[in-house]
């Protein structure tokens, strides 16, 4: 679902796992409240976009770097294409990242490195952008088109994979959850516990509507 860059520091090295607004997630990202501006209501030149995506890599993936290097941006991606973009990037740079469940898992590093990996995940990202305006609040009619596809496409799927899934709550359950910042019902999430069977889930079932965003969407 919406989701912004997640971030986890693991232990005595680190692990860099980023996720672009493509797929379902535990944790969507609500607006702040109901009046929140969204899609409609922002600017949609490729400065303005550009220069939104630059701050949420800054504040993503870039946080904490003592240099924030600069960055031309190369091409944007569409949502579905972000993680294989940055693997590729990634790659490029010497590490050896993979997409996992709609997102990107990197390599763990020793502490001395994590600087390095986070400098190289900044410039990938700021290379390789999705659509910033994916991450502002989604309108109610947004909303239900995603709901539907979660309903009768994705859970079907994942069900004839033999992988039992609950009833979904209702829409407007779902709705008010995902307003206040909620975790949200998803098919996926809480269908399996191992790692590599949910990674199968998301290889196998599509889990985004394909006419979730307006057509203006860059990439």
């Amino acid at each position: 679902m919406l989701l912004k860059w997640w971030l986890l520091l693991v232990g005595a090295t680190t692990s860099l796992v980023l996720m672009a607004g493509c797929g379902v997630g535990p944790t969507p990202v609500a607006p702040p409240s109901p009046d929140a501006q969204g899609w409609a209501s922002a600017p949609s030149d490729d400065a303005a976009l550009y220069g939104m995506a630059l701050a949420e890599a800054k504040a993503g993936v870039g946080r904490n770097l003592a240099d924030v290097p600069d960055v031309t941006l190369v091409r944007w991606v569409k949502p579905a294409d972000w993680p294989q973009a940055q693997v590729a990037c990634l790659g490029e740079a010497g590490y050896a990242a993979t997409v996992r469940q709609g997102g990107v898992s990197y390599p763990t590093v020793p502490d001395g490195q994590a600087s390095a990996l986070r400098r190289a995940a900044y410039v990938c990202a700021a290379s390789y952008p999705v659509d910033p305006r994916i991450h502002l609040p989604w309108s109610r009619e947004m909303a239900s088109k995603q709901y539907a596809f979660l309903t009768t496409t994705s859970v079907p799927c994942v069900r004839a994979l033999g992988v039992s899934v609950d009833d979904p709550p209702s829409f407007e359950v779902w709705y008010a959850g995902m307003r206040d910042g909620n975790a949200v019902w998803d098919p996926f999430s809480g269908a399996v516990k191992d790692p590599e069977a949910l990674d199968a889930l998301w290889n196998q079932c599509p889990a985004t509507a394909p006419d979730l965003y307006p057509s203006d969407i860059k990439g």
